[in-house]
């Protein structure tokens, strides 16, 4: 994020509160350094909503996506932010652990 951004932290949130949610979700919110400080920390999610026109536009969301997938090393990273289905963005390989999941029956 900050390779790609410039961001001074990265937050990583996860909530499943909402009716709906029942799944993982998490949030990755990159932080500017002139970031209000009224905004940092869990009070970042107050700039959710307000005016869409100061709104990141989606064909910018998307090229940032695909941007920040290639500065991830890990295998399949840009297939997914790319938004390609899983099958062609494989996460196992060398450095990555072996998914616990597989045969647990979950």
């Amino acid at each position: 994020m900050r390779a790609v951004l410039g961001c001074g932290k990265t937050y990583v949130a996860l909530f499943a509160e909402a009716e709906g949610f029942e799944h993982v979700h998490f949030h990755v919110v990159p932080r500017s350094p002139d970031m209000d400080p009224a905004l940092r920390g869990p009070r970042v999610f107050g700039h959710l909503g307000g005016d869409p026109a100061g709104h990141v536009p989606v064909p910018v969301m998307d090229q940032l996506a695909v941007r920040i997938g290639q500065a991830l090393p890990l295998p399949g990273a840009t297939q997914l932010a790319a938004g390609l289905p899983a099958a062609s963005a494989p996460l196992d390989g060398p450095g990555m652990p072996p998914p616990r999941w597989r045969g647990s029956g979950r």
